[in-house]
């Protein structure tokens, strides 16, 4: 899920360079102090927590859940990627016409 908010931030014109940032300061932590940010789990949380207390840090919780709701969830290429093996719930997947 935190690839999915990185990746709408990055579609948030206002918020495009803070997280290129700390996408790119992460990715030094990363190199030099902190190998396990080399889980693509760790690292995804890592950023989009930094992400939220630069922002804002006094309120950094808080202000999560605004910038969650700017984002357009029906434009994000993430989220259809990440949700498209569940497309088929509660109805009938079509069968591919192929010649066995």
């Amino acid at each position: 899920m935190e690839r999915v908010i990185i990746d709408a931030l990055e579609d948030i014109p206002e918020e495009k360079g803070l997280i290129g940032e700390v996408i790119r300061f992460i990715d030094d932590l990363k190199r030099e102090m902190v190998p396990d940010l080399n889980h693509a789990n760790k690292y995804n949380k890592a950023t989009v927590g930094t992400f939220f207390s630069v922002r804002d840090p006094q309120n950094a919780m808080r202000s999560f859940g605004t910038f969650i709701s700017k984002i357009d969830w029906a434009q994000s290429e993430s989220l259809k990627t990440l949700f498209e093996p569940f497309s088929y719930l509660g109805r009938e997947k079509p069968i591919d016409n192929q010649i066995t």
